[in-house]
């Protein structure tokens, strides 16, 4: 390359094969042994699979604390993390990113679950998410488990005023509608 005065400089440079199969096939190898089961809330332990002797970091996603848990899988890819740094709640949203050993990684959500509600043969529900209270109780050791209905939550604390201004509203109508009868039989 030559500037209008007449200085001249070369470059020397060297053009990289592009690798064949490189960052798609690795993410297609990622995506294809990873299996992450249902996280429950609660859970401390979790157990998963994935690529050989790969990488794998969770943390809770969109949280103030950036706890980072990370660990290896070992030669046939499974992989244990202990959880209970994270204290997992319902509808909490574990990501977790494994890692190759050429660099390539591949991010997974999960969705904590509510727990499973479960009823003991003695009567006792466990486990169902409802801050200890029972959903249901049974004395046959041989009767299905109970599960606990979920009804949406409104925040709505009290409802005395909306209830006494139906209420109102229903008694002035039915008052109204009983005079305006009377006057017509009357007439």
């Amino acid at each position: 390359m030559t500037d209008a005065n007449g200085y001249s400089v070369a470059f020397d440079k060297t053009v990289l094969a592009k690798e064949e199969n490189g960052e798609a096939a690795a993410i297609a190898a990622i995506k294809a042994a990873t299996v992450l089961p249902d996280i429950k809330e609660g859970i401390t332990t979790f157990t998963g699979k994935t690529i050989p002797n790969g990488t794998v970091t969770a943390q809770l996603k969109n949280s103030k604390a950036r706890t980072i848990l990370s660990t290896t899988a070992n030669a046939n890819g499974d992989f244990t993390l202990d959880l209970q740094s994270l204290n997992l709640a319902k509808d909490h949203v574990v990501t977790f990113v494994v890692t190759d050993a050429n660099g390539y990684s591949v991010a997974f959500d999960k969705t904590v679950l509510a727990k499973d509600a479960v009823t003991n043969g003695n009567g006792t529900t466990t486990g169902n998410g409802n801050n200890g209270t029972v959903a249901g109780t049974t004395n046959n050791p041989l009767s299905p488990p109970t599960v606990a209905a979920s009804f949406p939550q409104t925040g709505e604390k009290e409802s005395s005023v909306s209830a006494l201004a139906g209420l109102i509203l229903l008694g002035s109508a039915a008052f109204y509608l009983t005079k305006k009868n009377k006057h017509k039989s009357i007439a």
